[in-house]
């Protein structure tokens, strides 16, 4: 298992490897087909870097069946683009609750569990972020602290390669 701190660089070797995020907590109220094009338009990727992130832990407004809908076709429209498949970021409760179908288990799944010491969650996952305080030297505030779950070889596979 690799360390990664803060959610953004990833520490071994002085490896780093970049991803952006975006969290969707207005769908299916927004269109996600805008919000996806808006992070294409917006976010620069290059190869070496992470799938984009998509961060969902509310359901807000929404019926469960309206928001598998609209994480989907995010999903979709962003893994055309790119041609790798987002990662999905969730706790594993919301998972099991709201994204269990067997759809979203094809995507990279980075789950959220706080403040325990081995990840609950039975499915495949492929990040594990543990705490929101972490301490990391040379940074003063509080970051996050995550794991990758396989090797430097399996990240490296995960990131866009063109």
């Amino acid at each position: 298992m690799l360390t990664i701190l803060s959610r953004s660089i990833l520490i071994r070797r002085i490896v780093m490897v970049l991803f952006a995020e975006l969290t969707i907590s207005s769908l299916p109220k927004t269109d996600p087909l805008k919000q996806a094009d808006f992070f294409i338009r917006t976010v620069q990727l290059i190869p070496g870097d992470l799938p984009p992130v998509l961060d969902v832990e509310t359901i807000g407004k929404s019926t469960p069946h309206d928001l598998r809908i609209a994480v989907k076709t995010w999903l979709d429209r962003i893994e055309s683009h790119y041609g790798v498949k987002p990662i999905l970021y969730t706790s594993y409760k919301f998972k099991n609750r709201y994204l269990s179908d067997s759809v979203f288990n094809t995507y990279p799944y980075w789950i959220a569990h706080y403040y325990v010491d081995s990840v609950k969650y039975e499915g495949p996952w492929h990040f594990w972020q543990h705490t929101d305080v972490g301490n990391v030297p040379g940074i003063r505030e509080e970051v996050d602290l995550n794991v990758f779950n396989g090797s430097l070889e399996q990240l490296r596979a995960l990131t866009l390669q063109k």
